[in-house]
């Protein structure tokens, strides 16, 4: 039963340290499946997430120990840059709320020679009885 368990074992949403901890309890009960470095390793490698197996598949490491090393670090080279990612996208959706918030910032069209914006109403070559629009920053 154990055995089974162990060669359908995914990483899923488990970390690779959570992952290389069930791997190693269940590798116990399958002794037979990895009962060479070279196997343990294909064994390992099979089970993790996609995006950590790819990276891994190009390079051969000379033990499990260093597979293992790798695959950890990868995983915290990953997770940095998506903090990263997700740290200048909150940034930046916060200075596009504050602009938005901030009427300082905003630019309307004004009648000239008059504090009150100009309706959207307006029709025709002089909307406003004025000579002209201007545009002005809000005040």
């Amino acid at each position: 039963m154990k055995t089974e368990e162990f060669r359908n074992l995914k990483q899923g949403a488990l970390t690779v340290t959570q992952y290389i901890r069930k791997f190693m309890k269940l590798s116990r009960c399958a002794s037979d499946d990895i009962d060479t470095d070279k196997k343990k390793q294909v064994r390992f490698r099979r089970g993790l997430s996609l995006a950590l197996r790819t990276q891994l598949v190009t390079h051969i490491y000379p033990d499990f120990n260093t597979l293992m090393n790798k695959a950890i670090l990868l995983e915290n080279a990953r997770s940095e840059l998506e903090n990263d990612r997700k740290r200048k996208f909150i940034t930046q959706r916060q200075k596009q709320l504050e602009s938005n918030q901030n009427p300082s910032s905003a630019t309307t069209l004004r009648c000239q020679g008059s504090s009150l914006p100009c309706s959207s109403r307006h029709r025709g070559p002089n909307p406003c009885s004025q000579p002209r629009l201007s545009e002005v920053r809000a005040r």
